[in-house]
């Protein structure tokens, strides 16, 4: 049945019973009024009762001897007065379009109603949360009905005032996650009894591709086969994150427990204060030494992850690798297994480095990833710990942008807002690191170890300073990792992995940074295999393949 809007389909008795002498109003769902779900599409309107009402006290001699039960603010709002309130729960989860108060009971009800359609009308169940902060679940409730919200809760019983936040969730296996944060986003300070539309709405997410079973029960990565329970979520205690400099200038050098500041050095670094005290100028040329009179102490921040050149803080670590199984998650497995802890309503925070943040409950905590495209973008503050070097270049991250103290109100212009996000925060992706591997042939790997050998070159160094440091001189140059570990060793693995800095190595000098690198791979054995070599190109990419094959050695003896 649809939503009653018309005083005319309904009648006394068999949808609303008016008690006179308990003052009463119940609305029965046995006629024309249904509760069915979902609430956008069932029960009746405010205005609707109200003009009904209006009608029978008009027509009812008997009901005209009493005092009038509802003051109808606007269509959205109306008071239950003079005594009266409604009979019993049923008769208040029907009411649509329209928040109220009852005065007899002293309660305040919103009217929730969300805009866009659900997937599933009869599965889809949304929630809400009326305590700002993941670390108390206390006031999580879920709507009377699933599918799209049409209805009423209780934001204000006279002893509990819960009219200063109401964020509303829809999270379900595999679809796209939704949330509304009502009063931030709409600019209220405070709710009323009256209606508030928000949006709600969601869909397939087809970069979540595995499901509840294989990530809570199998345990096993479609893509990689990575244990999903070897990951962890990491949540780091830290406040501020603003200059030193700033400190010094506008708070006198007083630093406090836990305040997380950049220091200037080049480049820049963060710490965290263990020891409440002050800095100088000096000192915060390396907060790490503390070299000048100030007494605060400081430890390196756990967060702190370098992107390029420069470091930068997050205060929410998520650890990719299952290093048992010696397995990497993929960027869909990485969501999928964060989409999956965000609508547990147990502690998702792993505490690995025994921060002692404190219970971060799943289901009301802020979201970690979203895709642009086939890129995997980390909500700010969340920092991707041990990709899978082809998603290197999949991911962007939104780091903890430096504030300045003095500037503006903490948690509002600098430092994170009640949910421990960032309020500002910057776009940072990783420079191109080029993934290859070196895949040797079997007479090297089956030689003793000791007794193999492998080292890259850049063939020529034309595309940089090209004053002849090429490959088959003594000046020749050694390629280095991303990590700047010299390409080299022995031949312990059929296949030898590695990623290049193609953005910023400037081994062949600086033009020669964001450029195809010429490399020569020498290799040999001993006994089995002779010294041979092989030359490719490091070229703009991932997944790059280089087959480094010797021939038997037949002649090599060393009695």
């Amino acid at each position: 049945m649809a939503k009653i809007v018309d005083p005319d389909s309904i009648a006394q008795t068999t949808d609303v019973v008016l008690d006179t002498g308990a003052k009463t109003i119940q609305i029965l769902i046995t006629g024309a009024i249904s509760d069915d779900d979902p609430g956008r599409d069932s029960g009746i309107t405010g205005k609707c009762v109200y003009s009904f009402l209006k009608e029978e006290w008009h027509s009812d001699t008997a009901l005209n001897k009493f005092r009038f039960p509802i003051k109808m603010i606007y269509e959205a709002s109306f008071q239950l007065i003079n005594g009266w309130s409604f009979a019993d729960q049923q008769s208040m989860d029907v009411i649509r379009d329209a928040g109220f108060q009852d005065i007899v009971n002293t309660d305040d009800r919103a009217c929730i109603i969300s805009l866009g359609n659900m997937d599933n009308s009869s599965v889809d169940q949304a929630y809400y949360d009326q305590v700002a902060g993941a670390d108390d679940n206390s006031t999580v409730a879920t709507f009377d009905k699933t599918g799209e919200i049409n209805e009423n809760i209780l934001i204000d019983d006279g002893s509990n005032d819960y009219t200063g936040y109401l964020k509303v969730f829809l999270r379900e296996e595999q679809k796209l996650f939704a949330e509304y944060n009502l009063l931030s986003e709409q600019g209220l300070t405070a709710l009323k009894y009256e209606a508030y539309r928000l949006p709600l709405s969601n869909g397939a997410d087809l970069k979540c591709i595995d499901d509840d079973t294989q990530i809570g029960t199998t345990d096993a990565g479609s893509v990689t086969g990575v244990k999903y329970s070897e990951l962890t979520i990491d949540y780091l205690v830290g406040n501020k994150f603003v200059t030193g400099a700033s400190i010094i200038s506008a708070n006198s050098g007083n630093v406090i427990l836990d305040d997380v500041l950049q220091d200037a050095a080049t480049p820049a670094r963060w710490y965290r204060c263990t020891t409440a005290g002050t800095i100088d100028t000096t000192d915060n040329d390396d907060l790490g030494t503390m070299g000048g009179t100030g007494t605060a102490v400081f430890e390196a921040y756990p967060g702190e992850r370098q992107i390029g050149a420069n470091y930068y803080a997050f205060n929410r670590i998520v650890e990719c690798q299952d290093t048992t199984n010696s397995f990497t998650a993929r960027t869909t497995e990485i969501h999928s297994f964060l989409q999956y802890k965000l609508r547990q309503a147990s502690d998702i925070n792993d505490d690995v480095n025994l921060d002692a943040y404190g219970t971060v409950y799943g289901s009301i905590a802020p979201t970690f990833t979203g895709f642009v495209g086939d890129q995997l973008w980390g909500r700010p503050g969340v920092f991707f710990d041990n990709l899978h070097p082809d998603d290197n270049n999949s991911v962007t991250y939104q780091d903890i942008t430096v504030g300045a103290y003095g500037t503006g109100t903490e948690g509002v212009n600098w430092g994170l807002n009640a949910e421990g996000v960032p309020v500002s925060y910057t776009a940072r992706n990783n420079p191109y690191f080029a993934s290859f591997s070196l895949n040797f042939s079997s007479n090297l790997v089956s030689e003793t170890n000791a007794d193999t050998l492998f080292r890259v070159y850049f063939t020529n160094n034309v595309a940089g300073d090209n004053d002849g440091k090429d490959f088959d001189t003594a000046n020749a140059i050694v390629v280095q990792d991303k990590d700047s570990t010299a390409i080299q060793g022995q031949i312990d693995a059929a296949t030898k992995n590695y990623q290049y800095d193609y953005t910023n190595n400037d081994q062949r000098g600086t033009a020669s940074k964001g450029t195809d690198a010429p490399i020569t791979v020498v290799f040999q054995g001993l006994n089995d295999s002779e010294w041979n070599y092989a030359q490719f190109t490091i070229q703009q990419a991932t997944g790059q393949s280089f087959a480094c094959n010797s021939n038997d050695e037949l002649n090599y003896e060393n009695p």
